[in-house]
């Protein structure tokens, strides 16, 4: 990476803490974060004026006098006092050697990061966040994890970052010629093994590539499932939606999952149509991928790699609505998906459904959009006054024509997805098959009580009870002890609240807590049922609750209160379900590595499971924790039942009469 730098420049406990980071060791992370704490110092300040070697007898002195009133058990007095000792060595190395590169670490790139920190504190900002906000009024150009990182950006991996750092250090009145050979690594990206993924040669079609005709019919189809009403026929009737085809906007994020569900099978498909057809144009596509890298290929794998890249040779201009309608195309689109991605897998019956569903002859959206039918039948347009006798009778059986024509289609499509499912050629690996491990435990819930017992006792206790990283130790305490009480869906975790009047989300119910969620917030609700989803909080999980509020929520830096969001991220914003999973994995990578990392979701499953293989057939239970259909719950879990079964029916023969063949001596 970088060499030596020349500046004079002291280096930073920054530094330091990259460094401490490489040891592994998180004893000694901790007792770094004593002496910072005990000699009053900040990540930017250098070290020259506390660990420099003529200053540390005295330093030293110090640490050893409040360390033994900390740790007062000999043992562990002894250890945190080596790891001082170990800590002020690696600080000589940094002072005697200036900043050079060391230990994989890019110094340079930490200097510049740095000079950047000191900037923002003249002008009194305290995050990245907070600096973004600033210099464009909304924080789209957020990039907070540059604190997180101890080597450069790569600017041909990372297009934007350039811009975006540019744009921050003139903000603060930094000179960017000389902070950007610190910042940007110019060179090519790093080496990557040969063995690529079919994803590492992409083909989506996203939307904004879509021609005018595609994107007016797809905003039909999103009007009809997301506006308050499904719409009129020009006729004046209405049209028909069932309350499941009615799609939902996420509280926690404001998107919609089934809008981004429909965007990513028609950018699938109409990526494949615009794919070449032509396998020397694939080729070519592989080379320009290639080019701008250092991964290591060899000539026998560009034909491989070519066959991920072939489509029809469409023009982007040519794809339309009505190439959903070509039945041989879609069904070679879908064996295509299969072969780049090594077979079949829930790709092709979703889509196939989800297709199914929209032509249905009596509430499908395509089948009730006569928009749609001038693209795919070429009917003629409809004129924009109100149709008379005659033509309403013409626009009938206009809509009649077009009706069975989508029945006949939506036929097909149920077709494709009964034949892919039943099909034998599947994928190798399920989407859950990394949490096997954890799942085929005798009881899966034994690993996670071991995961919250780490989990507390890796309570930073050295620190003030203000300090962030306990804060964030609280919360992500409150939120396992939470999420094994009530598995909910990590969307349902991301919009908790709370206050005083009882009306929000988590609710006061006698010396515990209740979660209430609301019908149109759960996802599968039952439909004989007017209320969504009532989970008592188990004791274990009310204290955290009752501490999380009490004391921890109100001092998190924000302006959120806890009626707004309870659990916010680490600088204070509102949660977003992919900052939700990247705690749960961070912590169970910490806490549990014998096992895969884990996330919000497959907790659903460890306590689903764990339950049923302790009360087996009790599928009722199982619906009401997870606020699922029993119907759903039987399907998903009906493997333990099979087993179990076979478990207690062998077991109930065991004390019979001994059976057993007799014993043969060997010849």
């Amino acid at each position: 990476m970088s060499g030596t730098n020349n500046e004079q420049h002291s280096p930073t406990f920054i530094m330091l803490k990259a460094v401490v980071q490489e040891q592994g060791d998180r004893n000694l992370k901790n007792t770094l974060e004593f002496v910072m704490e005990t000699l009053g110092v900040n990540d930017g300040d250098g070290m020259d004026e506390t660990l420099s070697p003529a200053l540390w007898g005295e330093t030293r002195a110090q640490l050893r006098s409040i360390a033994a009133k900390k740790w007062t058990n000999k043992s562990t007095l002894r250890g945190h006092l080596s790891r001082i000792t170990r800590i002020a060595e690696l600080a000589e190395t940094l002072i005697a050697n200036g900043i050079s590169s060391h230990d994989g670490v890019d110094w340079a790139f930490m200097a510049a990061r740095d000079e950047i920190r000191v900037g923002m504190q003249k002008k009194k900002i305290e995050t990245f966040y907070e600096l973004d906000l600033k210099a464009h009024n909304e924080p789209q150009h957020y990039i907070d994890h540059l604190f997180k990182k101890t080597r450069k950006y790569h600017a041909n991996r990372s297009p934007k970052i350039a811009s975006r750092l540019e744009e921050l250090c003139n903000f603060l009145g930094l000179d960017w010629e000389h902070l950007r050979p610190k910042l940007i690594e110019t060179q090519a990206a790093k080496l990557v093994s040969k063995d690529l993924k079919p994803s590492a040669f992409a083909y989506y079609m996203h939307q904004d590539k879509w021609p005018t005709g595609l994107q007016d019919a797809v905003a039909v189809i999103e009007q009809f499932h997301m506006g308050l009403s499904p719409g009129q026929f020009p006729d004046g009737s209405s049209k028909r939606r069932t309350e499941k085809s009615l799609w939902k906007v996420r509280e926690s994020d404001g998107k919609c999952g089934s809008k981004q569900n429909l965007h990513n099978i028609l950018g699938s498909f109409f990526g494949y149509c615009t794919l070449p057809n032509d396998e020397e144009l694939a080729i070519d596509r592989v080379h320009d991928r290639l080019k701008n890298t250092s991964i290591q290929w060899t000539n026998e794998d560009i034909p491989k790699y070519a066959q991920w890249l072939l489509g029809e040779g469409m023009a982007p201009e040519e794809v339309s609505i009505a190439l959903l309608f070509d039945l041989a195309l879609v069904e070679r689109w879908l064996n295509w998906l299969a072969k780049r991605n090594g077979g079949i897998s829930k790709t092709q019956p979703t889509f196939s459904l989800s297709l199914c569903g929209l032509t249905n002859q009596k509430t499908g959206a395509i089948t009730q959009s006569y928009e749609i039918a001038t693209q795919v039948l070429g009917f003629p347009p409809l004129p924009k006054r109100t149709l008379r006798k005659s033509e309403k009778e013409e626009f009938h059986n206009r809509m009649k024509e077009w009706v069975e024509y989508c029945d006949s289609v939506s036929t097909q499509f149920r077709n494709f997805q009964k034949y892919f499912e039943s099909s034998k050629v599947k994928k190798k690996r399920n989407v859950s098959s990394r949490h096997e491990k954890i799942l085929e435990q005798k009881d899966p819930l034994v690993p996670i009580e071991s995961l919250l017992i780490r989990l507390r006792k890796s309570e930073p206790r050295h620190l003030e009870k203000s300090s962030q990283s306990w804060l964030v130790w609280a919360r992500n305490m409150t939120l396992f002890e939470l999420i094994v009480s009530n598995p909910l869906r990590a969307d349902n975790l991301c919009i908790l609240n709370y206050s005083e009047d009882q009306r929000a989300k988590v609710r006061k119910k006698g010396a515990g807590f209740e979660v209430h969620l609301e019908k149109h917030e759960v996802k599968n609700p039952h439909e004989e049922k007017p209320l969504g989803y009532r989970g008592d909080v188990s004791s274990s999980a009310s204290a955290w609750l009752q501490f999380y509020i009490d004391f921890v929520r109100p001092m998190w830096p924000t302006n959120l209160s806890a009626s707004d969001r309870l659990f916010l991220t680490d600088s204070g914003r509102v949660i977003n379900v992919v900052e939700l999973r990247s705690i749960f994995v961070n912590v169970s990578r910490r806490h549990l590595p014998e096992f895969s990392v884990l996330n919000p979701h497959i907790f659903r499953h460890i306590v689903a499971t764990s339950w049923l293989k302790r009360h087996p057939d009790d599928f009722v239970t199982v619906a009401l924790i997870l606020g699922d259909r029993i119907a759903t719950v039987m399907k998903e879990y009906s493997h333990l039942a099979s087993s179990d079964g076979f478990s207690r029916y062998h077991g109930s023969f065991k004390n019979w009469e001994n059976r057993l063949p007799p014993i043969m001596e060997r010849k």
